[in-house]
């Protein structure tokens, strides 16, 4: 009996050791990333002009390919072009301007042994493997922080956080965990409110299974086992979902609204019961009201842009576009989640994975995605 009371505890001590010993390897390992980030900081950066994506789940990974055309703006020679990848993705083949180029790799920093001249424009061509390190996600949180295991949890149970998902049941990549080559880090750690942001004209091109569906920014253009999506402006980054997705559409004064859940959690659709022409009104009401947070306008026309907007075509003599804050450039394209609260007190919208916070149940995230396509128009904004 003493025997078998001291297996247990030495069981015990050991399960409690290898516990913690996973928290100290990656924290470790965050540390790295972090120092990595800091010795790319003062290094010229580049801009990327194009970036065309092939992306393909595999079994418990990716394998997917880049071709980017960059260019110099800097106005001065950069000796070496600075790229950023997630470390666990492994890099099997390198080309610039069509010849294999040397570079070198220091954890998600990757060092290509090419000048590029100012003004110069050259295309790099990559293809990349592998799983996705979330570790490397939101460096700027304490790891306490980011390793909080009480965070989603509901009284002892806890569902954890996770960054990033792929080759799994769902695939959810957004462009923090460095799913694709980026020039300009996610995060500057020098100083947190001085974060530099890069442009770039995307397409992405999916290769999914029958049966799944894909979700990003942009037009989709969907065919059997391949979806399509194309930009007509330039963005930040983007994201990428796939799962076996059911989706409803509106389409409310020339936007697209999709939503996109899984097919077992339709039931979730009761909460966007409304007649159509309310859901139409309230879908145009926040939207203006989100795009004018950032119009300056005194309060009287704010007012009356506001009633013009919403009431399209009934205020004779009045266009609606006059009023429109939407064709500011570049327009933000947006992956929203609506998240259903694992206590069963409904939905609520946020940005899943942000700073660590991705909701789970069962190690799946619980999601609704809200996808908003937007035709830009450059003309009929009036600004004060």
């Amino acid at each position: 009996m003493r025997l078998a009371g001291t297996g247990l505890l030495v069981i015990a001590v050991f399960a409690g050791v290898s516990y913690e010993g996973y928290f100290v390897k990656d924290g470790r390992q965050r540390e790295a990333f972090r120092q990595a980030y800091v010795r790319s900081e003062d290094k010229a950066k580049v801009h990327i002009l194009e970036h065309d994506i092939h992306f393909k789940e595999k079994v418990k990974g990716m394998e997917a390919s880049s071709r980017m055309e960059i260019c110099n703006k800097t106005g001065k020679e950069i000796p070496s072009i600075i790229l950023y990848l997630n470390p666990s993705l492994t890099i099997s083949r390198l080309t610039c301007e069509g010849q294999e180029t040397r570079y070198s790799r220091d954890e998600q920093v990757v060092e290509i042994n090419r000048v590029i001249q100012p003004g110069d424009t050259l295309v790099i061509e990559m293809e990349y493997e592998g799983g996705i390190n979330e570790g490397v996600c939101y460096l700027d949180l304490p790891d306490k922080e980011f390793y909080d295991t009480e965070a989603n949890s509901v009284g002892i149970f806890r569902f954890g956080n996770r960054q990033a998902f792929v080759g799994e049941e769902v695939t959810l990549l957004q462009p923090e965990c460095l799913w694709y080559p980026q020039s300009v880090a996610p995060i500057n750690l020098s100083s947190l409110f001085d974060r530099q942001v890069d442009f770039t004209r995307y397409s992405l091109t999916v290769e999914n299974a029958v049966g799944r569906m894909a979700v990003s920014q942009g037009e989709a253009e969907r065919l059997e086992g391949k979806t399509f999506f194309r930009h007509d402006h330039a963005l930040q980054g983007i994201s990428l979902s796939i799962a076996e997705f059911d989706n409803r559409s509106i389409e409310v004064d020339g936007t697209q609204y999709d939503i996109f859940f899984y097919k077992s959690s339709d039931f979730l659709l009761q909460a966007f019961e409304a007649p159509e022409k309310a859901f139409k009104f309230m879908i145009r009401d926040i939207k203006y009201m989100t795009e004018s947070t950032v119009c300056q306008m005194d309060e009287d026309y704010k007012q009356k842009a506001s009633a013009v907007w919403r009431k399209r075509g009934e205020i004779e003599g009045e266009d609606p576009e006059a009023y429109s804050p939407s064709g500011r450039y570049p327009y933000k394209w947006s992956l929203r989640f609506l998240i259903r609260d694992v206590t069963g007190d409904g939905l609520r919208m946020k940005n899943t994975c942000k700073r660590g916070s991705c909701l789970c149940r069962n190690g799946w995230p619980v999601l609704f995605i809200l996808r908003v396509h937007h035709h830009l128009s450059r003309s009929g904004i009036l600004w004060r």
